[in-house]
C-alpha cells in the first residue's frame, strides 16, 4: 500500500508523459511481481506501445490498429482483459506474440469513461492475474489518468504564459519604439518651433507694421498650441510606460489654483466668461508644484474652451478630512451621458467628426487622470447632459503631519495655524527675562487669558500655593533654580497644583531636551521662536486635557 501511494504521489507531480511512463511501467511490475509492463497509448485508430519495462523486448516504439491486439480490446470496450493463456484466447493475435516470452497478461484501460490509454503486465509463466493485482492497476491506471489531465493542462498553461510572455515582449517593444519615436518626434519638432520663436522674438524687436504684428501674434499663439501638443504627447507616453516622475514638496494648493486662474482669466475675459473663485481655507498637500500647476491649468483650460460666451466657471477650494479639494464647475456644452465614462480616455472626445467646433486631440483630460492619481488622489467628471454644465472634482490627500500643531514641517510651510481663544482660562507664565515675559503676556491677554507671571522658580511656586491656574508655560534655563527643578517641585506637590498640565517654552532644541522635559514632567515642547497663533493653539490644545493623574 505504501509503495501505491508512493507512486499515486510522484505521479501527482509529473510534468511530462516520460515522467509518466517511466513511473508507471517501474511501480506496476513492482507491485504485480509481473515479468514485464507496457505503457500503451490510443493515437486515433492506432495503439502506440510508448515505453516498456520487461525480461525480454517486447513491442515498444510500435503502432498497431486498435481492433488487432489486446491492448485496442481493452480501450474499445473500456474493461479490463484477463488472459491467463494467450494461444487459447481468440483476442490475441498470436503471430506478433510468438517471438516474446509471454504466455499470460493483463491489460487495464486508462481512463475507463473515454479511455486515452492502456497499462499491460505480462508474465513468462502461465498466470490468471488475481483480483487483488487487477485492483492496485486499476488504481494505477486511474492515477495515471489524473497524471495524464494535469500534463495537458500544464502544457496548455506553458503554451499560455509562453504566449504572454511573447506577447509581453512584442508589447513592450512596440512601447520602447513608440517612445523612441515620440522623443525623436519631440525633438524633431521642438527645434524648428526654437527657431520661429526666436525669430518672432526678433522681428517683435523692432515695432513691425499693424499686419505684420497680427500675422506674428497669430504664429506665436499656434507655436504655443504645437509646443503644448507635444509635451501632451510625451506626457501620455511616459505615463503609460510608468515613467512619469514626480518632484515632491509641500504645495499650497490654493496659491497654485489663483495663479492659474489669474493667467487664464485673459482666455475668459476674452470670451465674457465670468471666473470666481471661492476659497474656504488654505490647503497643503504633497505633490510636485509643476505638475498640480498642469492638473489645474488643463482642466480649467477645458472649461474655457467649452464654456459659450457670456458663460460662468466656478472654482471652489475646500479642505475635507484629510482631502483637500478643488472643484471647477462651468455652465459649457456639457457631458452625454453616453460619453461620460469615456472621458479621460486617451484621443477620446465627444465629437470626433470632422465638422466638430474644438480641436485638440483628447489627451488634456488624460493627463489630468494619470497625474492625480500619481498624486495618489481621484478625480471624477459629472454633467446633467448637454449644453448643462460640466464639473470636475479634484481631491488630493493631505498628510496628517501637517494636521499636528509644532511640526517643523508645519513652520517651514508656513502654514498659519486657526484662531484659538483661551477664554477664561488661568496661564501662569515663567521666564527670567523681563520682555519675555511682557510679550507672552501680551498675546495671551489678546486671546483672552488671565495671565500670572512669574521672573523665577521660587516665584512661580508661590503662585501656584496662592492661586489656581489651569496652565503652566516655564522656560528651561533660569538663574537658580531651572524649568527642570520647577516642574519636578511641582510634580511633588500634595495639592491639585501638583497636577496642572505643563509645557515648556525654551529655545532648547526639542531634539535634544524633549525627553528629559518630559520625564520630568512637561507634557508639551514648544521652541522658540514660535508664532503666536501656533503658541496660542498648543496651549489652547493642552489647557483642554485632563489633568496629570
Amino acid at each position: 500500500m505504501d509503495s501505491l501511494l508512493e507512486t499515486v504521489t510522484a505521479l501527482a507531480s509529473a510534468r511530462t508523459l516520460d515522467e509518466v511512463t517511466r513511473i508507471v511501467r517501474s511501480s506496476a511490475r513492482e507491485l504485480t511481481k509481473a515479468d514485464g509492463v507496457t505503457f500503451v497509448l490510443r493515437e486515433d485508430d492506432k495503439c502506440f506501445y510508448a515505453d516498456e519495462e520487461a525480461i525480454g523486448p517486447l513491442w515498444k516504439g510500435s503502432r498497431f490498429p486498435l481492433q488487432s491486439c489486446i491492448s485496442g480490446w481493452a480501450m474499445l470496450n473500456r474493461q479490463i482483459a484477463v488472459v491467463a493463456d494467450i494461444y487459447a484466447d481468440a483476442r490475441i493475435p498470436h503471430e506478433a506474440y510468438r517471438p516474446t516470452f509471454v504466455k499470460s497478461l493483463v491489460m487495464v484501460p486508462v481512463r475507463r469513461d473515454d479511455p486515452i490509454a492502456a497499462i499491460g503486465a505480462y508474465w513468462a509463466q502461465p498466470h490468471e492475474a488475481t483480483p487483488a493485482e487487477q485492483k492496485v492497476l486499476q488504481a494505477l491506471a486511474n492515477a495515471a489518468a489524473l497524471a495524464l489531465s494535469n500534463i495537458e493542462l500544464y502544457g496548455d498553461l506553458q503554451r499560455s504564459l509562453e504566449r504572454e510572455r511573447t506577447a509581453r515582449e512584442r508589447a513592450e517593444t512596440a512601447n520602447k519604439l513608440k517612445d523612441d519615436f515620440l522623443a525623436t518626434l519631440s525633438h524633431e519638432l521642438r527645434t524648428p518651433l526654437h527657431v520661429i520663436q526666436s525669430w518672432i522674438w526678433q522681428l517683435n524687436r523692432t515695432e513691425p507694421p499693424p499686419a505684420l504684428k497680427k500675422a506674428l501674434e497669430v504664429i506665436e499663439r499656434n507655436v504655443a498650441l504645437q509646443s503644448r501638443l507635444v509635451e501632451d504627447l510625451l506626457d501620455v507616453s511616459r505615463a503609460s510606460a510608468g515613467r512619469l516622475q514626480l518632484n515632491t514638496r509641500l504645495v499650497d494648493l490654493a496659491s497654485a489654483c489663483l495663479a492659474v486662474v489669474e493667467v487664464l482669466r485673459l482666455s475668459a475675459r476674452a470670451k465674457n466668461i465670468q471666473l470666481d473663485v471661492q476659497q474656504e481655507t488654505s490647503a497643503f498637500i504633497w505633490g510636485d508644484p509643476d505638475r498640480v500647476q498642469q492638473i489645474l491649468w488643463n482642466v480649467l483650460n477645458n472649461a474655457i474652451k467649452f464654456t459659450p460666451n457670456d458663460g460662468r466657471i466656478l472654482v471652489r477650494i475646500s479642505r475635507g478630512d484629510r482631502r483637500a479639494c478643488v472643484v471647477i464647475e462651468d455652465s459649457g456644452i456639457g457631458i452625454a451621458p453616453q460619453f461620460l465614462p469615456f472621458i479621460f480616455d486617451r484621443f477620446r472626445q465627444a465629437d470626433p467628426s470632422s465638422t466638430r467646433r474644438f480641436g485638440g486631440m483628447g489627451l488634456g483630460l488624460t493627463i489630468v487622470k494619470e497625474l492625480v492619481h500619481l498624486h495618489g488622489g481621484t478625480v471624477e467628471a459629472a454633467s446633467a447632459g448637454q449644453d448643462r454644465g460640466t464639473t470636475i472634482t479634484l481631491e488630493f490627500p493631505v498628510p496628517a503631519v501637517l494636521d499636528q500643531p509644532g511640526t517643523w514641517l508645519r513652520r517651514r510651510a508656513g502654514i498659519a495655524p486657526p484662531e484659538a481663544r483661551l477664554d477664561g482660562v488661568s496661564i501662569l507664565v515663567v521666564d527670567d527675562e523681563p520682555e519675555v515675559l511682557s510679550t507672552l503676556e501680551g498675546i495671551l491677554r489678546h486671546h483672552g487669558a488671565e495671565v500670572l507671571t512669574a521672573a523665577s522658580a521660587d516665584e512661580a511656586l508661590k503662585l501656584l500655593d496662592q492661586h489656581q491656574p489651569a496652565v503652566l508655560v516655564s522656560d528651561l534655563a533660569m538663574p537658580g533654580r531651572t524649568g527642570f527643578d520647577l516642574v519636578r517641585a511641582v510634580r511633588a506637590l500634595p495639592t491639585p497644583a501638583g497636577k496642572i498640565p505643563a509645557a515648556v517654552l525654551s529655545a532648547y532644541l526639542a531634539s535634544e531636551h524633549a525627553a528629559e522635559a518630559e520625564s520630568a514632567g512637561f507634557q508639551v515642547f514648544i521652541e522658540k521662536p514660535v508664532q503666536p497663533l501656533e503658541l496660542v493653539g498648543q496651549i489652547a490644545q493642552l489647557a483642554g486635557r485632563a489633568a496629570i493623574q
